[in-house]
């Protein structure tokens, strides 16, 4: 079996994130994602339950097997193109990494400034 880093693609369809980073935060059932716009760094951060309005839900079944998580577009990549310099009509693949907060929180980042792959639909 192949090594797969953790990365995110992003298109006028959808944004989908590959099990590498889904098994990067395996006991997590909700997330938040957070743009830092100057730095041009998405963040998916584990929050404690679906009941807020930004979250999304991450694994479906913590524990049973892991699926690739695809989302809806909502607009978001409209706001990337703009703010990253980005053309509408191509799907860009961002590399991912984990951390840990200095309390010991799992989170992933993306920087957006380096796209590994861009692909025109």
């Amino acid at each position: 079996m192949r090594f797969q880093p953790p990365t995110v693609k992003f298109s006028s369809k959808g944004i989908v994130f590959n099990i590498a980073c889904v098994n990067l935060l395996p006991d997590v059932p909700y997330v938040c994602f957070a743009r830092n716009i100057k730095d041009g760094l998405l963040f998916v951060t584990p929050i404690a339950d679906g009941s807020d309005v930004h979250s999304v839900h991450w694994r479906v079944n913590c524990g049973k097997k892991v699926y690739p998580r695809k989302y809806g577009n909502y607009g978001f990549f409209d706001i990337l193109c703009k703010s990253m310099s980005w053309f509408s009509d191509c799907t860009y693949t961002v590399k991912g990494e984990r951390f840990d907060t200095d309390d010991g929180e799992p989170y992933l980042r993306f920087d957006l400034n380096m796209p590994c792959r861009a692909t025109l639909f």
